[in-house]
């Protein structure tokens, strides 16, 4: 709502508005045994109204993000990343795409989603010429694919053309995506999920609960807003059968061009292995000639002097 855009999320940008966030618990007029008796209420009840968190309401469809954990600030690409695309087409909703660079370190594979490109109301050569620019500014990128939602691949029933071709003829060669929505949601909260195994990606480090294996830069600003907003339909309340798993559909295109993306799995980069001189297999040739020069009754330098 509009009282955590301004006091929390764009905080900085509203100086003239502040928030005094007090907890259930700093209340000291309650009785000693008021929270006990909700012990038993669902975890993110209790964090939403009496820790009062942001991150957290009833229906979301990602509780496992973190903003703590799951954004980072930038940081520089290494050359081996492999880089993918991925395309939310919109005329009138916004256009979302996102670079997502993959990995492979301390044995596991890790996403950081680097940038996003997100605007309504413009044409497809608009955005291709916006993808070409963004693509240099990461330093001359050239992405493993580029995928865009499947109904980008419908026909026009007069031109039999389709916005996949419109981004075709402006240099972006496009793929269509998968289909099915729940599995996409769940390929996400598996990356979101930290696991036990999972060092962090960046400095290695452990810890009990382990990490995740997805992160979104924090200058992602509207994907790292609506993660976390994203959330199911709400069940009537007169209805007393198990509601159908649906998303609202609302500020829902980042979200979705990133399950696009991970559902495509995407082959992650691995760190070129540096061979040192001493094993390289061309030296050790080189050293056995000399030593056999040198039991022949010359003399033989080894590599670190003169024998």
């Amino acid at each position: 709502d509009w009282i955590w855009r301004r006091c929390v999320y764009l905080k900085d940008a509203y100086r003239d508005h502040e928030m005094i966030h007090a907890r259930t618990s700093d209340n000291f007029n309650l009785p000693s045994d008021y929270v006990e008796q909700f012990a038993e209420y669902p975890e993110s009840w209790k964090r939403r109204f009496f820790d009062g968190s942001f991150d957290v309401f009833t229906g979301q469809i990602w509780p496992e993000y973190d903003p703590e954990l799951h954004e980072i600030n930038p940081v520089r690409l290494e050359n081996w990343w492999e880089i993918a695309e991925s395309i939310d087409h919109g005329r009138r909703n916004p256009t979302a795409v996102l670079w997502g660079a993959y990995f492979s370190r301390w044995g596991h594979n890790y996403c950081f989603i680097v940038d996003e490109h997100y605007q309504a109301g413009k044409l497809v050569s608009y955005h291709a010429q916006k993808i070409l620019e963004n693509r240099e500014r990461l330093g001359g990128i050239r992405p493993m694919w580029t995928v865009i939602d499947a109904s980008a691949a419908q026909q026009d029933p007069n031109t039999g053309r389709s916005v996949m071709d419109e981004y075709f003829d402006r240099g972006i060669a496009v793929v269509p995506s998968d289909r099915h929505k729940i599995a996409r949601i769940v390929r996400v909260a598996e990356w979101l999920t930290p696991k036990p195994e999972v060092p962090h990606p960046l400095t290695g480090d452990t810890r009990e609960e382990g990490y995740p294996q997805l992160y979104i830069f924090k200058n992602c600003i509207n994907l790292k807003e609506h993660v976390p907003q994203y959330h199911w339909k709400p069940k009537p309340p007169n209805q007393h059968v198990d509601a159908k798993e649906e998303p609202e559909k609302k500020d829902d295109h980042d979200v979705d061009s990133l399950g696009y993306q991970l559902m495509m799995r995407p082959h992650p980069g691995e760190k070129p292995r540096i061979i040192m001189p001493e094993e390289d297999p061309r030296a050790y040739a080189y050293w056995n000639r000399q030593q056999m020069h040198k039991k022949a009754g010359g003399t033989a330098t080894n590599r670190y002097g003169v024998d």
